[in-house]
């Protein structure tokens, strides 16, 4: 088994990927407590494992913990858009509440009550 040689990388190398970087990428800044980074990254070595090879689906290389990361947010924005979002329950309460306001001032009947 042979290394490969690193050579040192050219300043001309250096400005030319931080400006296809620019024009290819966003950046997120993501801050997470203390030691949420190893974990994250100690999972993502063990569950993307041949997930994320480099040109598929676009995620960074398997066991990256940013390509890792951009399936975690891929597959939740997929998911999240796949379902009817329920009705907030502060919202329901508000119409609970306004509907028995209603009933109490008026003294009208019901659903229930008109049936008997």
């Amino acid at each position: 088994m042979t290394d490969k040689l690193k050579r040192p990388v050219s300043s001309a190398r250096k400005k030319a990927n931080a400006e296809f970087a620019a024009s290819a990428y966003d950046r997120i800044e993501l801050k997470v407590s203390k030691g949420k980074k190893n974990e994250i990254k100690a999972h993502a070595e063990k569950h993307q494992l041949g997930v994320g090879e480099i040109g598929k689906a676009g995620y960074s290389p398997a066991g990256s913990l940013q390509g890792f990361i951009n399936r975690a947010i891929d597959e939740t924005m997929k998911r999240d858009n796949n379902t009817q979002e329920p009705t907030p329950p502060a919202i329901e309460n508000k119409l609970h509440a306004a509907m028995l306001k209603e009933h109490t001032e008026s003294q009208t009947p019901l659903c229930n009550e008109a049936t008997q």
